[in-house]
């Protein structure tokens, strides 16, 4: 795979490369412009997140795309952030099934240093999420928002089980 280093000097060779080899084995799914070779990318064998063009993942990220996780063109997912598709709070707690839910992240969003997305929430295109927030399990952030600190937005669905 053949590539041209971005005209930068704050992209490395190392990271560039690094950025290649995700895109490589994710069979394209994964087109972030930088991927810091700090954070983690969690997947099931044989299948990946979807991670779009022009996305920034800073260091030391947890990012769970286990469960289905789509993230759009242009993000800016900041260092420490931490993205989840599953939680396993009942099934250590009270012996029931881990929690799992896809969760989607629309295009040009802002996520601040070590804020938290819980599994199940969409988060809608150009949102806002200020430093150190944390997006409680299925909330439903609308386009154009700013959000900070605990943000519990939900969705009403007869279907889920609560």
């Amino acid at each position: 795979m053949t590539a041209e280093l971005p005209n930068s000097p704050l992209i490395k060779e190392a990271d560039w490369n690094y950025a290649l080899w995700w895109k490589r084995i994710s069979k394209d799914n994964i087109q972030a412009r930088y991927v810091s070779p700090f954070a983690v990318i969690l997947h099931q064998e044989g299948t990946y997140p979807k991670i779009g063009k022009g996305t920034w993942i800073g260091h030391f990220c947890l990012i769970d795309g286990s469960q289905g996780l789509e993230i759009g063109e242009n993000c800016s997912i900041s260092s420490g952030v931490q993205i989840y598709t599953h939680s396993t709070h009942k099934k250590a707690a009270y012996d029931m099934p881990k929690m799992v839910a896809p969760t989607k992240i629309g295009n040009n969003v802002f996520i601040g240093p070590n804020s938290v997305v819980s599994l199940g929430c969409t988060i809608g295109d150009r949102v806002i999420i200020a430093p150190v927030s944390f997006i409680a399990p299925f909330s439903d952030i609308q386009p154009q928002m700013k959000v900070e600190g605990h943000v519990h937005v939900t969705r009403w669905s007869k279907t889920r089980d609560e």
